[in-house]
Order: structure tokens, then sequence, then C-alpha cells
């Protein structure tokens, strides 16, 4: 039987100033190439409700001449976000062309770091030093370049033992300009633990306080999130344990026909805003200490580095705004996608105190294998139910007692979506059922006949949708 959910409200969103703990972030980068206006973005983020938003610090256009740093720029974007009540932490990048020739060649000086002689290497330091006195009190949280196990970064070649060299001298600085700095390593592209690994036996471990990692993947986005995360944590705590693992970028188009990352996929904004609710609660789930979605807006993807006037073509449409267009040309003008509100309704939900656990609530499929309590999913594919794809689930609670059951089916959605019911068993959960759509906020009051009450705290939720995103079982007072 198919019940009838009817919607009985929505998620109320929280501003960022309203949220005083939360894993969820996004980003705000490309400014150090001045590639739009951030003043059209402040209010946007603090509605979205987000707590993290990583910026990056514009060596090259920051310092234009020789030992002369003129933050101004930086200063506008840094005091409106903690305005916002958000917490701005900074990607130190990228090179110099005042110091390394070959910085000309690159727009931005992406990829180019100073490390070729002792003046490019003394002239980062001071630099590095500047930054951090400058906005100390302001800025806690500084990552040490960007992809740099990626030639488009480190394009000279590839090195785990150059960059961990490099991220060993830049954290002392920080830690000695301000010992309670929390430096972050990685911004790792490649999810190469042995990368990792490499770059940590240099000694860098003894300056970091994280490690950053990036993911772009089509398909299944949620394959091996878990497993890699709990990967890099083992690695790092050989060398110093508690160094945490964050997941600094990571996104979506919303149109196939987008310049840069997972490009060329049968992307929209319904699939865009989907990724963003799975993605965002799939790094929650895997422990990360927060999570990153790339990025606030549409923009120019500066590939090529070109002068020529910058049309539709030459856009990434990762934002969860949309940038309008006026005959193929870029307007400034932005307006909210579906992703905005998936991404508003995620940090509404996920903010605050919480843990996850084991929650006695489980998947009661028909024709499956009964094993204890519940009827059990295969030991050797934890996340397989009866088809092909994944279903992810984890529950949460809070100190007052609630808790939270999410679930999705992991459906590659560039190319399917899925849509069917299920049935759950619980026991000794508190009252006040609600399912919560994790990207439209909607509320469905779960009707009577849908829920079956036994003895000892039982209770059986039958017919519930079951989706291609998440969807959110709360008993209690979750929301709050």
């Amino acid at each position: 039987m198919v019940y009838d959910f009817k919607v009985k409200g929505h998620v109320k969103p929280k501003h960022s100033r309203e949220i005083k703990k939360s894993k969820i972030g996004i980003g705000l980068e490309k400014l150090d190439r001045n590639l739009y206006d951030p003043a059209k973005c402040y209010d946007a983020i603090g509605n979205l409700g987000v707590k993290w938003v990583r910026i990056q610090s514009g060596w090259m256009r920051t310092e234009k001449q020789e030992g002369v740093y003129d933050f101004s720029w930086l200063d506008d974007i840094v005091d409106n976000l903690i305005k916002q009540g958000t917490i701005p932490w900074m990607c130190l990048c990228y090179g110099n062309p005042l110091y390394t020739e070959s910085a000309k060649n690159y727009s931005g000086a992406i990829g180019v770091p100073p490390i070729f002689s002792q003046r490019e290497k003394k002239a980062w330091q001071n630099y590095v030093c500047a930054v951090v006195k400058h906005y100390e009190g302001r800025i806690k949280h500084y990552e040490v370049w960007n992809e740099p196990d990626g030639l488009h970064c480190w394009k000279h070649g590839v090195n785990a033992k150059e960059y961990g060299e490099f991220v060993l001298e830049t954290g002392k600085v920080i830690k000695e300009c301000d010992p309670d700095i929390m430096v972050f390593g990685g911004a790792s592209c490649s999810q190469s633990v042995g990368y990792l690994n490499d770059m940590l036996a240099v000694g860098c471990y003894k300056y970091m306080d994280a490690f950053t990692y990036h993911n772009y993947e089509v398909g299944s986005f949620e394959e091996g999130v878990e497993e890699y995360v709990s990967s890099c944590k083992a690695v790092a705590d050989l060398y110093k344990p508690g160094i945490k693992i964050i997941q600094g970028e990571t996104g979506a188009q919303s149109r196939p026909d987008g310049k840069g990352a997972v490009k060329d996929a049968n992307w929209n904004e319904a699939n865009q805003a989907k990724f963003v609710a799975r993605r965002m609660i799939m790094d929650i789930i895997s422990g990360a200490y927060f999570t990153s979605y790339f990025s606030t807006v549409d923009m120019y993807e500066n590939l090529t580095g070109s002068n020529t006037e910058i049309t539709e073509s030459m856009y990434g449409f990762f934002g969860v705004m949309r940038e309008e267009m006026k005959d193929n040309k870029p307007t400034g003008v932005y307006t909210p996608k579906p992703s905005y509100k998936a991404l508003q309704t995620v940090c509404s939900i996920f903010e605050g105190d919480y843990e996850r656990v084991n929650a006695p609530i489980g998947f009661a499929y028909q024709n499956a294998e009964k094993i204890g309590l519940f009827y059990a999913y295969n030991d050797d594919y934890p996340y397989r139910m009866t088809d092909t794809n994944k279903t992810i689930y984890a529950s949460f609670k809070r100190e007052n007692n609630s808790y939270a059951f999410v679930y999705w089916k992991a459906a590659d959605i560039t190319k399917q979506s899925y849509s069917s019911t299920v049935t759950l068993e619980a026991y000794g959960m508190p009252g006040d059922i609600q399912l919560i759509n994790s990207v439209t906020g909607e509320i469905y009051d779960v009707c009577e006949e849908s829920i079956e009450r036994g003895e000892n705290g039982k209770i059986i939720l039958s017919s519930l949708p079951f989706t291609d995103y998440p969807l959110i079982l709360t008993f209690g007072d979750f929301i709050r």
C-alpha cells in the first residue's frame, strides 16, 4: 500500500549568525583573481546558514611591489564574512611574478610555488607572516597551497616530499607568528593515501592540525568516501594522533556544458541539488571535521588566462547561485538555484551538537534474509540492499534524546532517477515522528496508517518514500 504523506510545513532556514556550530561550509574561491564581485555574495552566504567559508589569500594581488602589502581588497571579504556569522578560512596561494619568472606565464601565477631559490622562499615566508599578523583575531585557520598533487597547481612536476617541505617551512612561520592558528596541509585532489604518507614523512605534521582533500566525482558520489577519510586518519595518526580530516572542495555543475571538473555529464539544476544534499550529508557521515561545497556562484573558470571578452561558454556552473546571462555574456546578477535551498536545508537540520550513533533502526525489505532484529544487509557490501545501487544510511542523536535517521539510494543521477518505497523497523524511539525532504525542506506528516506500534517500544513504519536524495526521519525534537 502507498500512503499519502502530506506536506505539513517546511524546515525554517537558520542564518549563519544563529548557528553556533556546524560541519558545513561553502567556497568563495578565485577572488585572488578578481573574477566576480563578492559584495553580491555576503547576504546569500549568511542566509544559507553555512559556518565555514573558504577564501584564497592572493599573494600576487596583495604584493605588487616588493615588500609592500595591500590587504584592502581582502579585508573587505574577511570582515563581511565575519559580520555574517561565518568562519572564513584562508588558502595561502599562489605564486608571484615579482620573485618567480615562470609565474608570469600563468594567470594568477597558479601552480608556481615559491620554492626554487632562497629569495623566493624568503619572500613567501615574509608574506605569510604578514598575512597572519594582519588577520590576527580574524582568521584562525590557514591552508597551505591548493591541489599540489595535480600538475595544474604544481606545474613543474608533482612531488610529495617537495610539498611536505613547503608545508613544514610555511607551517613553522605561521605557528611562530601565532601558535594558536590551525594549519591545514594537503588540499589534495588525487586522493592518494601514499601521497599523504610521503608528505607527512618529511616532518610537516609537526605544524599541521588538519589534512584537507578535494573530491569531484560523476556517478556514485559516495563511493569510497568513508573509507578514504578513515584511511587518511589512520595514516595521519602514525605521525601525529589527532590530525583532523577536512573535505575542502567538492561540487557539481547545474548544466552539462560547463567548463571545469565533472563537465560533460548529464547535469541539470535538479541533479545538482540532489548532489549537494547527498554529498554534504555523506561527508558528515564520514567523520570529516567539516566539509565545503564549491561554490557560491557560477563563475568564469579562468583556465587559459585569456584576456579576451568573457562569455557564457567560458563558465563553470558549480554555484548554488546562478549568474544570469544576456546575449551570451555575464550580467553580475545572481539568483538562487534549487541547490541553494538544498544546502540551506541541510545546514538548518545538521547544526549544533549531535553524534553519529548506531540507533535501533533498520530496513525491513521483503524477500531479504532476516538477521537478528532487522532485515539486514550483505556483510560483503555494507551499503547494498537489493539491487545494484548502494543504500546509504546513518543515525544521529542529540543530547535531548532525539534522533535523525537519514537514508537514500546512491543512484547515478546523471544517468537515471530512483523512486521507491521502504519499510523501517525501530525500537525505543521517542514520539513525534517526522519525515523531511533534504532537497526542498518540506516536512511530511507521517500518517498514522503507516505506523504500527508493537510491544516493548517496537515501531514499524510502512511504505515510506525512498529516493535518490536524502530523506530524514526524525524522532523527537531533532530540528530545534
